[in-house]
């Protein structure tokens, strides 16, 4: 997990269960959090999945406290 900002970026195995469930979660999130932004970077050749979960002010805290 790496700290942003507004956020944080999170790496993740890369197979397709785990490729579904944050497609999933995305899905899901989206409709309760409507402020917070997500980017999901799916690297070439089996390379890592990435997950940015971003907002405005205050968001990265809401967020630490789901996380952690």
């Amino acid at each position: 997990m790496e700290d942003l900002s507004d956020g944080f970026r999170l790496r993740f195995a890369p197979d397709e269960e785990t490729l579904n469930a944050i497609a999933r979660t995305i899905a899901a999130e989206r409709l309760c959090c409507r402020f917070l932004r997500f980017e999901m970077i799916v690297e070439p050749d089996g390379g890592p999945l990435f997950l940015s979960v971003r907002g405005p002010e205050g968001a990265r805290e809401f967020l630490a406290a789901l996380i952690f």
